[in-house]
């Protein structure tokens, strides 16, 4: 259905007859219009029928995941945090076949043998999103070894499980190397 252009008016007025537009075309694949109809009659006894129409998801067997996109302080080549810093990572969960959010209710779970991820899990929602950014945190102290670790991404669908890891982060057990000076700081070096 998508290729063709048989979106707009393809669906019969039960009552009227001729055909009637469908709110608007999905502009996506895997979405179908229904329509539902059931017999009565009028409080004059005249035959009638109830109707209303729908849209209906096709949804495919499988589901994907990519990581997109993770920066340190905004540069998407580094991969070392130090105490304090974060990761931004961003991913994507789709529907094989036409694109869409997997199913709702499906959950994510992220996590990593160092450092701290958050949200440490989420349930897609109705309608979800194909897109989300999490964050990894440096939580070491100046007492810990520095450590290497990805993040491990898990999605928990109907349509089955699968999971995707990020690079490897270095988590250094020391404050970042230059600060930016504070406020005050900054004022004083400018007199």
């Amino acid at each position: 259905m998508p290729t063709l252009s048989r979106w707009w008016n393809t669906l019969q007025d039960p009552n009227l007859g001729g055909s009637f537009n469908c709110w608007g075309d999905p502009g996506r694949n895997g979405i179908a219009k229904v329509l539902a109809t059931t017999e009565g009659v009028t409080e004059n006894n005249q035959s009638a029928v109830v109707w209303a129409t729908c849209d209906v998801r096709f949804t495919a067997p499988y589901d994907y995941i990519l990581v997109l996109e993770t920066t340190v302080n905004g540069d998407p080549t580094e991969r070392t945090l130090y105490i304090g810093e974060n990761a931004l990572i961003t991913f994507e969960v789709w529907e094989g076949g036409n694109d869409w959010p997997i199913d709702s209710e499906s959950e994510v779970h992220l996590s990593a043998t160092a450092g701290m991820t958050y949200p440490n899990e989420f349930t897609i929602g109705c309608p979800g999103d194909t897109i989300y950014t999490i964050s990894f945190f440096n939580n070491l102290t100046t007492q810990d070894d520095a450590t290497a670790t990805p993040v491990l991404i898990e999605v928990e669908s109907k349509n089955g499980n699968l999971w995707a890891f990020t690079e490897t982060f270095l988590l250094l057990p020391q404050m970042p190397p230059t600060l930016p000076p504070a406020p005050e700081d900054a004022d004083q070096a400018g007199r």
